[in-house]
């Protein structure tokens, strides 16, 4: 009997996951039992394990985890195979990314998109009995890894027409290819137009899943010449942390995530469970009706990408709206304490920016 493989998106075992780790697998238990029964299980590993006080000194903020949370976690959920193209992966220099691929290395998870030879950036081929499968992994340079400056580093940026080319020149050698892709708006539930173009591209030069991250929002999915492609899968997982002394989290809409289990190698059936990360930082695994929520949001992205209007209101519902209700709702806020804040009307400037990017 095929045993499935599962994608996860986004996963971060920084901020309370590092720094309180007592008893951190039973904030895992949901998602374990369904991973553990997965042949392969790939994701984005979001952030470096932290090893000393090195640091891009080209980013203001930086995110990290440490060792012995990584360790236990990515056994814990059986975790194959890691894309290491993204944003903050070089947060703590190269001391950081290798400490992490070592990690890995040491655990026997397969690993691409970033690191301090030509050969950490190629792409990973796994070979299970007559199936060849090829895993490729990219980040897009408006994610804003701040790396540009860094010769030291090897990492696959995105660009389409060498994306093209690569999976071309894989498909003959592969039987199957997953294209893991860090873009897209961070905590926007929509894709662009631009984005689907791409990914069709991507599909017709051979790719047979499109595995999107970085938005840390769930975003519709779409199958494209009978090929699946994920805009973004969420996040399984991004630790709440202390910010200018107190508890906070990323926003409301991050909490939510996709774990899609394929199958088998065909990746035809599939199943989308929905996981949530609750207060504290414990998964479960949520009971939403997954795919009615997708439907009806592939239909508002595709109004949005359509209608400049529709485009415009959700511009500003995600950039204002959705900033407004977060701050008063969002985890462990307390509106009436933080709203004379000084510090929180400086902000406007960040709702300005969401407003304009990307689009």
């Amino acid at each position: 009997m095929n045993r499935p493989i599962a994608l996860l998106g986004d996963i971060a075992f920084n901020g309370i996951f590092s720094s309180s780790p007592e008893n951190i697998k039973d904030k895992f238990l949901a998602p374990s039992i369904i991973l553990k029964k997965c042949k392969l299980v790939f994701a984005n590993l979001e952030v470096p394990v932290k090893v000393d006080e090195a640091r891009n000194e080209y980013k203001r903020f930086i995110h990290y985890s440490l060792y012995a949370s990584n360790e236990e976690l990515l056994r814990f959920l059986n975790i194959s195979c890691v894309s290491l193209a993204n944003n903050h992966i070089y947060d703590c220099s190269m001391t950081g990314l290798k400490a992490t691929i070592d990690l890995l290395d040491d655990l026997g998870i397969y690993h691409t998109g970033a690191g301090w030879k030509e050969e950490h950036i190629n792409p990973v081929i796994i070979n299970d009995n007559e199936t060849r499968l090829a895993f490729m992994a990219y980040v897009d340079k408006n994610t804003n890894p701040c790396t540009e400056q860094c010769p030291e580093l090897f990492i696959n940026y995105f660009d389409e027409e060498f994306v093209v080319r690569d999976i071309k020149k894989l498909k003959s050698k592969v039987d199957k290819i997953i294209c893991s892709l860090h873009w897209g708006n961070d905590y926007s539930n929509f894709y662009t137009n631009s984005q689907k173009e791409v990914a069709h591209k991507l599909i017709d030069a051979g790719a047979d899943i499109i595995m999107g991250h970085h938005p840390h929002t769930i975003q519709p999915y779409e199958v494209y010449n009978n090929k699946t492609i994920f805009y973004s899968l969420g996040q399984l997982c991004f630790g709440d942390f202390i910010w200018e002394g107190e508890l906070r989290s990323l926003k409301r809409k991050t909490k939510l995530g996709l774990l899609v289990r394929f199958d088998d190698y065909s990746f035809g059936k599939h199943q989308i469970i929905p996981t949530k990360q609750e207060k504290g930082g414990k998964i479960i695994i949520s009971n939403r009706n997954i795919e009615n929520f997708l439907k009806r949001l592939q239909t508002l992205n595709r109004l949005k990408n359509q209608y400049w209007l529709i485009d415009y209101f959700f511009r500003f519902k995600e950039a204002y709206i959705d900033r407004i209700y977060d701050f008063i709702f969002g985890y462990y806020r307390n509106p009436l304490k933080d709203i004379f804040k000084i510090q929180n009307f400086k902000k406007f400037k960040f709702m300005v920016r969401d407003f304009k990017s990307h689009y």
